[in-house]
Formats: C-alpha cells, structure tokens, sequence
C-alpha cells in the first residue's frame, strides 16, 4: 500500500485518518512513510493544517489534540516535507 496514494476523492490516507480524529492510525502511517506535508486535492491544506481548521470549525465537537500533538511532533523532527 502506497501510504501517500491519493483516492478518487482527492485525499490522502492521513487527510483520511486526521479527519476521523484517529490519533493512532497517523502514528502507524506517519512511521511508514506518510508525508505529513503533502497538500490534499480536497481542502488544498496539508495535515497539520487540516487538523488545525477542522478544530477551529468545530471547538465544542471532537477535541483533536492527539492528532495535532502528533503532527506538529512530526514537524519537529524533520518529517514534513512538501
């Protein structure tokens, strides 16, 4: 499986997995190989930028700080690339 694949949709698996708030599937596809840094077709955002805006649209819904903890994590330590 090609974890930077884009679907029919114009998303990328961790475009998908940030969406649904699952913390530990950006994990298992950041530690192989996921380009975090990668802008999706959909939003034109990359993930961390997508967490971001999905959080500020919706503050009182689903708390995504696991996902943004682990993006900007990603981001320190050199994985995010464009």
């Amino acid at each position: 499986m090609d974890v930077n694949h884009v679907d029919m949709h114009g998303l990328l698996p961790l475009h998908s997995e940030v969406m649904a708030n699952s913390a530990a599937e950006v994990e298992m596809l950041l530690r192989h190989g996921a380009n975090p840094g990668l802008v999706d077709q959909q939003f034109g955002l990359d993930t961390l930028a997508l967490a971001l805006k999905l959080q500020q649209e919706r503050p009182t819904g689903v708390d995504r700080t696991a996902v943004i903890g682990k993006l900007k994590q990603a981001e320190v330590q050199g994985v995010m690339r464009k």
